[in-house]
């Protein structure tokens, strides 16, 4: 079990190793570097001296001088002895010049938060009968480009939250729908912006069909997206059965046949055949009751060649809220969610989680497996490795149905364990529901905004926090705004896009809050 850890102010390592000649180097024996010691990458240090040379590499977080007795030459160092231990103990750091007259000694810089608020100093010294005599010139490692996020130079044409953001073959991104009176909005729009990562800019594209908030995007495999019930517009606000298909380039969208029943906060995957998978969700918006105890067991099943919705299989229980991750084998783990008993509608929340097995009919769901506590509202992300991060949420641990919290903790799923395992792995810096996650190419994860407290007196979050599978929390960032329900969107360069979200005050009415038409870049 991990410990929580402090926010440090950048987990990248992305500074140049500068070569500083700080005192004459004996020209027996030099370093160099390569690689810019850049975080998940290797950087090389490279000795050179005659073949047959005995060499110690020394790490260092001091400048020194450090002094030498006689009969040791030169008489001092420009590095200190605080980690030479760790320095005749790391691979290659202690051996012998081979023919050629030099030899790469690889550094790979793990994303450790330490590391980034370092200085880290090197020199090579040649060894002779257990002496040192020569030493190269000292090279010092400088951390530097820290995570920052950044406000994009436009805003978008309308303030949303609980919107689906699709991103184009092109690299650009689609941001469809979404809801503009606060966290949990509950009249849709009809807006579409697209994104261009190039100039950081949002254009206008031609509206949805249909106003939309908590729906479901699915990009298909010809590139048309797939949009699927979500909450209307004012005043009614209530789930949708309506569904349609918007082309992503041309803006043309088209209806396709209706879902069997209103859907809401539901989810929907693509299956390996090209088919759509569409789970849970609510067809009420009334209330908090309604929202729960109006949850749906039923699954959907969305055939692109013929457009239209057939019966899938039953989940044990109602799901609204809850997570859908497709994982690497096709299958589909649909987790948590607010729930109800079938004795009396008492509502609930889940803390199970279930298997998804397709095949050319309907498909199947397997037995629940149960996760370290219930969860609703929360994210959830496919790893590199073939896990799933579990991560915050609303939960009644330590409270009740009526007064859920929100959650700081990370559990991985892991199906080659047994027939498919929950396991506790870390804690975020701040207990959130309803965040935004992406995994990035180097594997981490970046978890932005959300609210925390109260359910239904939710306070925004304007932090991200950077996650590793095998390291826990990295580092903790700010954010140009408080966002909840936003959604996060890896761009091709590296970046993150985070858009949107609630809450805000309205200037016309202070009492009362709206979303966010603003969006920000996230610099990794």
């Amino acid at each position: 079990m991990r410990n929580r850890r402090p926010t440090i102010r950048a987990a990248t390592l992305a500074g140049a190793l500068l070569g500083l000649c700080v005192a004459p180097a004996d020209a027996q024996i030099s370093l160099h570097s390569t690689g810019g010691g850049t975080i998940n990458a290797l950087t090389t240090m490279t000795v050179s001296a005659a073949p047959g040379t005995q060499y110690l590499l020394i790490l260092s977080l001091s400048s020194g001088p450090t002094a030498l007795p006689a009969p040791h030459a030169p008489s001092s160092l420009d590095v200190g002895f605080d980690l030479l231990d760790l320095s005749v103990g790391l691979p290659g750091f202690l051996g012998t010049v081979p023919v050629g007259g030099s030899i790469d000694v690889p550094l790979f810089f793990p994303p450790l938060p330490i590391l980034d608020v370092l200085t880290l100093h090197f020199q090579a010294v040649r060894i002779v009968g257990g002496l040192i005599d020569g030493k190269s010139q000292r090279w010092v490692l400088t951390p530097a480009m820290p995570f920052d996020s950044e406000p994009t130079l436009t805003s978008m044409s309308v303030r949303r939250a609980g919107y689906a953001a699709i991103t184009r073959s092109d690299g650009k991104v689609l941001l469809l729908g979404g809801g503009d009176d606060g966290i949990v909005a509950s009249y849709g729009q009809t807006a579409v912006d697209l994104y261009d990562p190039a100039t950081q800019t949002f254009t206008p594209m031609p509206p949805m069909l249909a106003p939309r908030v908590s729906h479901t995007a699915t990009a298909l495999n010809d590139g048309r997206i797939l949009l699927t019930g979500g909450a209307d517009a004012f005043p009614i606000g209530e789930p949708v059965a309506t569904a349609e298909i918007y082309h992503p380039f041309t803006g043309v969208s088209v209806p396709v046949g209706n879902l069997a029943v209103a859907r809401g906060l539901h989810q929907a995957n693509m299956l390996p055949d090209g088919r759509v998978l569409v789970s849970g969700g609510t067809s009420s918006f009334m209330n908090a009751f309604d929202i729960i105890t109006k949850a749906h067991k039923t699954t959907e099943i969305f055939n692109p060649a013929t457009n239209t919705f057939s019966a899938g299989p039953n989940m044990a229980e109602p799901r609204v809220g809850h997570t859908a991750t497709a994982l690497q084998n096709g299958k589909i783990l649909c987790a948590g969610g607010f729930s109800y008993t079938t004795l009396f509608s008492l509502p609930y929340i889940s803390d199970k989680g279930q298997l998804y097995t397709p095949n050319a009919g309907a498909g199947t769901f397997g037995s629940q497996k149960s996760m370290s506590i219930d969860r609703a509202g929360h994210a959830a992300v496919l790893l590199q490795d073939g896990r799933v991060a579990i991560i915050g949420g609303a939960t009644s641990t330590g409270a009740s149905i009526l007064a859920p919290i929100e959650d700081n903790t990370i559990e991985l799923f892991d199906e080659t364990i047994g027939s498919g395992t929950f396991a506790f792995d870390s804690f975020l810096s701040v207990a959130r529901g309803l965040g935004a996650a992406v995994v990035l190419q180097s594997g981490n994860v970046v978890i932005a905004g959300g609210a925390y407290g109260s359910l239904y007196v939710p306070t925004p979050d304007s932090t991200i926090d950077v996650y590793h599978p095998n390291f826990g929390l990295l580092a903790t960032f700010p954010m140009t705004h408080a966002r909840a329900n936003a959604t996060a969107v890896a761009l091709s360069d590296g970046t993150v896009l985070v858009a949107g979200g609630g809450e805000e005050p309205n200037p016309q009415a202070p009492t009362q809050v709206i979303s966010f038409d603003s969006a920000e870049i996230f610099h990794p």
